[in-house]
This record gives structure tokens, C-alpha cells and sequence, in this order.
């Protein structure tokens, strides 16, 4: 199932963070996603297990995907694709829609470029020296195709 994160998914989603990500982002960061006027912040469950979470800010313009992970053993089974799926129909998202890609985090690349976005910039040691992230853009025209396929 997917709905909107609670305080009480936190402690979950720390953990799955701090497993997925080197850099991991802490408590206190997710907190304020909670206080964000702009902020959309969802998670998948099974059952009142938190699998993954996604932090979509919509900026304007624009769309952001702060953060999206999900356990390591159900990764590559659909449900990304799915929570992705869910938030593109949800916020009817009719804007340009960014996001950070670790460089080396292949299997993110292959998923995000499956779902229709295109690397368009480099950032320089953005997840630490030596350590780039590929800015990943998928276009308006491509979000409404995700909506309806």
C-alpha cells in the first residue's frame, strides 16, 4: 500500500535509508519534510512494514525527487516503478520532474532511465570527493506519458 509518511514511519525509514545510502540523511532532515509547504512525502508498505519512501518537492516550475529508496531485498521487484508510478498520477504532475543520481549507482541509472528520464548534467563531488551525481531530468511530455502508461 501507498500513503502519506507519519512520524511514526521514521525510525523505518532511517533504517532503510541508512542501508541504502552512504551519505544518509538523518532524523532530523526527514523531520522537516513534515513542515515543507512544498514537500510530498509517501511510503510503501506491506502489512505496517515501511519497504521504501519518496520525498517529491514541487518547486514551482519544477519537480524534485529528494529521496527515493526502498529495501535492498525487494529492490529490482516493481515497486519503485510502482511508488513512481503512483506519485506521477497523484500530483498530476504537468512540470518537469529533476533528480541527484550517485554516478556509480548503476541499477538507479537503468531504473530511471527505463521510466523515461535522461541524464543532462554532471555535479562535481556532490555525494563527497571524487564521488559525482548525474542530474536526471524527465520532461513534461514524458511525465503525462508515465501518467497514462
Amino acid at each position: 500500500m501507498i500513503r502519506k509518511a507519519k512520524f511514526e514511519d521514521l525510525e523505518q525509514i532511517v533504517e532503510i535509508e541508512k542501508s541504502v545510502f552512504s551519505n544518509p540523511w538523518t532524523v532530523e532532515q526527514f523531520k522537516v519534510e513534515f513542515e515543507k509547504d512544498f514537500s510530498d512525502f509517501y511510503v510503501y508498505e506491506e502489512g505496517k512494514d515501511v519497504l521504501g519512501y519518496i520525498v517529491v518537492w514541487d518547486l514551482g516550475d519544477s519537480l524534485e525527487i529528494a529521496d527515493i529508496a526502498f529495501k535492498k531485498e525487494i529492490q529490482g521487484k516493481g515497486c519503485a516503478k510502482l511508488l513512481l508510478d503512483y506519485i506521477l498520477k497523484k500530483c498530476k504532475f504537468n512540470k518537469d520532474c529533476f533528480l541527484e543520481v550517485d554516478e556509480n549507482n548503476l541499477r538507479a541509472i537503468g531504473f530511471y532511465k527505463k521510466m523515461g528520464f535522461e541524464k543532462i548534467a554532471v555535479r562535481k563531488d556532490y555525494y563527497g570527493k571524487n564521488i559525482d551525481a548525474f542530474v536526471m531530468k524527465l520532461t513534461k511530455k514524458e511525465v503525462n506519458n508515465a501518467k497514462s502508461g
